[in-house]
């Protein structure tokens, strides 16, 4: 029986025991939520849109906003699907909200002080989801992981999350407060994207 173990074994078989939880949770079959697929939808659509005006204003723009801008690229880009599912897997249980606050206060930093400059593109979304799926992780539970390994996930260093978090809270005015219907709205909306992508996405399978 366990009991009869040695309590050195009794300790390895625990920690075997969480390191399958944890495996299961990051590469298991985890069903993402609508609400993910919206909003990187949302996301990969403004960013084709904007681009190019953000590659010209990206020369002449204010010193604290390039923090959420990368010099380089891989090839091929990350897509923003791709990065969130990987923010919503190595955080192990996530409930959609969290990925509805998460779009909320992407769209708060681009709408706080409306400017060209405040874009979202394929060089800054990245940084922006990473930065907005901490708050919002945070936001919504009262323990959450170090700040390391939100930056480890994020591929970033600790350094520059601890940056990227305390120049978004300043550029939202440090404005975290979702009001129930606001978040109702955007939900339900990201629902409806999410679930649309998903059904066209079925179909051009079926019909390849």
């Amino acid at each position: 029986t366990l009991t009869s173990l040695p309590l050195s074994a009794m300790y390895f078989l625990a920690l075997t025991a969480l390191a399958f939880v944890h495996i299961f949770c990051v590469f298991g079959a985890v069903t993402m939520p609508p609400e993910l697929i919206g909003a990187a939808t949302l996301i990969r659509n403004e960013c084709e849109n904007n681009d190019k005006a953000v590659e010209i204003l990206a020369k002449g723009m204010d010193r604290n906003l390039l923090i959420y801008y990368s010099s380089s690229l891989p090839d091929p880009p990350i897509s923003a699907e791709r990065y969130l599912r990987r923010l919503f897997d190595h955080v192990g249980n996530v409930p959609s909200s969290v990925i509805t606050t998460t779009m909320i206060y992407i769209k708060r930093w681009a709408w706080k002080h409306s400017t060209p400059s405040r874009m979202l593109s394929v060089r800054n979304m990245h940084r922006l989801m990473a930065v907005s799926f901490l708050l919002a992780h945070k936001f919504h539970f009262d323990m959450y992981y170090r700040q390391s390994w939100y930056a480890r996930i994020s591929g970033l260093s600790t350094k520059e999350m601890n940056r990227l978090e305390n120049q978004f809270l300043v550029d939202i005015d440090f404005d975290l407060y979702i009001s129930g219907e606001q978040f109702n709205s955007v939900s339900g909306f990201l629902k409806k994207i999410g679930n649309e992508e998903t059904q066209r996405n079925t179909a051009d399978i079926r019909y390849q």
